[in-house]
């Protein structure tokens, strides 16, 4: 016989509930022996479906992000997309690629108006290839050129549009340029 922590009245040795009081004697020092409660099956289930979750679910996210980050959007008719910014000032244009590769061989068209001089009207398409790394890219718009080798001309153009087409992994997209 030994007597019960919290009543003190006597109880088995073998006790796990005091017949007196009630209360359970898991986990306190009984005699010479500490009974340890062991987790019930529910416990052990929920547990197992916490660390998995808590492994899975991180794994998905990292796994859906590389994937949406690292492949060329499809829009509604199928077509590759990909996203960027443009932000054109008198001189140059900063087009910002917000794909995590670069885009190889970017075919970049601005187009206008002259604004002054004898030659007012439209200004044609001057176009530019290079390739368009992840981040910020400058572009001075003298560097843009018509089929015929005509440059732009900041003082006299004002651009109006930009279109950009380019490849990503051997895919031929276009890209979505966002106006800030």
């Amino acid at each position: 016989m030994k007597n019960c922590p919290y009543c003190a009245e006597d109880i088995q040795d073998a006790a796990i509930v005091c017949k007196h009081c009630g209360r359970e004697l898991t986990g306190v020092n009984v005699g010479a022996v500490t009974v340890r409660p062991q987790p019930s099956g529910w416990l052990r289930v929920f547990a197992l479906v916490a660390v998995v979750s808590l492994i899975a679910i991180p794994g998905m996210v990292v796994l859906g992000f590389v994937a949406f980050q690292v492949m060329p959007s499809q829009n509604r008719r199928g077509e590759c997309r990909l996203s960027g910014e443009a932000i054109v000032t008198r001189d140059a244009i900063a087009i910002t690629n917000r794909d995590t590769a670069s885009w190889v061989d970017a075919h970049i068209r601005i187009y206008g108006q002259v604004t002054s001089g004898p030659l007012k009207g439209p200004a044609g398409d001057h176009t530019l290839h290079r390739d368009v790394t992840p981040g910020v890219t400058t572009i001075t718009l003298t560097d843009f050129q018509t089929a015929e080798g005509e440059g732009w001309i900041p003082m006299l153009m004002h651009v109006q549009g930009v279109d950009i087409t380019a490849t990503l992994r051997g895919e031929h997209c276009e890209v979505e340029v966002h106006k800030p």
